[in-house]
């Protein structure tokens, strides 16, 4: 039988959740966002978004198994899954008359998404590595992709190593 990952899923969104809470910029949206490129509902209330880049079998955490065990019917001993963590929130855009942010604003922009890395990188190192059910944890790299329709965002790719199946070989 494979173990259910929306526990260890929700998990990770609520460790992160209580971080941005307790630093006073909590989140307005907590999603566990499906497909490639989270979707961005309503950034400037803050979305904290958590998403599954990939999932692979690995005997070498994080490294990608290519002996596919498991593939015979037996168990993967272990699952490597591939996360992205990160926060939308506003940014200053051009106005209504086609005046653009001044520096101090595009600034405050930076500020914030740096303030957000390092509370998510505390998230993610000092307690969802804690998180029961993980086997492992690699970290990543945070990357900003930038100012989209006054909204920013900036995630954390970090991998969990769990034991996918409850059963036995």
């Amino acid at each position: 039988m494979a173990r259910d990952l929306k526990p260890i899923l929700n998990s990770i969104l609520s460790a992160a959740a209580s971080k941005l809470n307790d630093a006073g910029v909590p989140p307005g949206r907590v999603v566990l966002s499906p497909g490639t490129t989270p979707a961005t509902d309503d950034c400037c209330k803050g979305q904290l978004t958590l998403r599954i880049v990939e999932m692979y079998p690995t005997s070498t955490f994080p490294q990608f198994d290519q002996t596919q065990r498991g593939a015979d019917g037996g168990c993967i001993h272990i699952l490597d899954i591939h996360l992205a963590l990160g926060v939308h929130r506003c940014a200053y855009t051009l106005s209504d008359k086609g005046v653009p942010p001044t520096p101090a604003q595009v600034t405050e922009d930076g500020n914030e998404m740096a303030d957000d890395a390092m509370l998510l990188l505390d998230a993610i190192i000092c307690d969802i590595k804690e998180l029961p059910g993980l086997l492992g944890l690699k970290l990543g790299r945070w990357e900003p992709p930038g100012e989209t329709g006054g909204c920013q965002r900036g995630e954390w790719d970090f991998h969990v190593a769990i034991a996918p199946c409850l059963c036995q070989d």
